[in-house]
């Protein structure tokens, strides 16, 4: 947010909750509606104390080299069309699919 927006942060909070795991969420590799407030009620992760402006500029442009990335496959993908059907095909009958 120092980098996107530095209005909203108020950077002499940080460190004043915590931003820990605290691990109320038991359900090992799953995920539900409420496992982000069951692990950081404090809704944040980490300790923003050493947060600059230059790493949130190096993290955003590193997500948006991703991104790119992936619409590039996406677009070039023609693996997924391909699945997609032939899973709304075998679906129709499910007990005589066989993986292929």
């Amino acid at each position: 947010m120092m980098y996107i927006h530095p209005a909203l942060v108020k950077i002499e909070r940080a460190g004043s909750e915590s931003g820990a795991d605290m691990d109320r969420f038991k359900i090992a590799n799953g995920y539900s509606s409420i496992w982000w407030y069951g692990k950081y009620p404090n809704h944040y992760a980490g300790d923003a104390r050493g947060a600059n402006p230059k790493l949130g500029e190096i993290a955003q442009e590193q997500k948006i080299d991703q991104l790119i990335e992936v619409i590039k496959q996406v677009k070039a993908d023609k693996s997924a069309s391909e699945l997609q059907k032939s899973f709304f095909k075998e679906s129709q009958t499910p007990l005589n699919t066989v993986a292929k």
